[in-house]
Formats: structure tokens, sequence, C-alpha cells
């Protein structure tokens, strides 16, 4: 099981995301984050909103458990 950190930028997509990352990660523990808590987490994703005002998701940083495992 994971440990997923969503740092957003405002609140504007949060229920958007949120379920969209449940739904490619179910069953995992996904945390919502609205500043940086330093937290160790295994994927960590960040969501701004451009000019336009569409989201932008972007992963932060990534562990893979079996290369680590190896």
């Amino acid at each position: 099981m994971y440990r997923i950190g969503i740092l957003f930028q405002n609140r504007d997509f949060e229920h958007d995301v949120y379920e969209l990352i449940k739904a490619f990660y179910p069953g995992n523990e996904i945390t919502s984050l609205y500043e940086e808590d330093g937290a160790d987490y295994d994927i960590r994703f960040r969501v701004l909103r451009d000019e336009g005002a569409m989201p932008s998701v972007t992963i932060m940083e990534s562990i893979n458990r079996q290369l680590m495992e190896l």
C-alpha cells in the first residue's frame, strides 16, 4: 500500500483531482495537503492552477518500492 500526498495550491479542483488519483490508486492512503508538511509519502502530487484556470498536476516525487527491495 502506498502513502500518497496531494499538495493543492487552492481547493478549486480538490474533489476532482482526489477522485481521479483515488481511481488510479484504489485502496491506498491519500492525504490532501494545503502546505508542505514534511511527511514521508511514497508518491507526492502538486496541483496548481494556470492562468487559463486549468489544473496542472505534477508528480513531485515517487518511490518505486519494488526497485528499492532489490
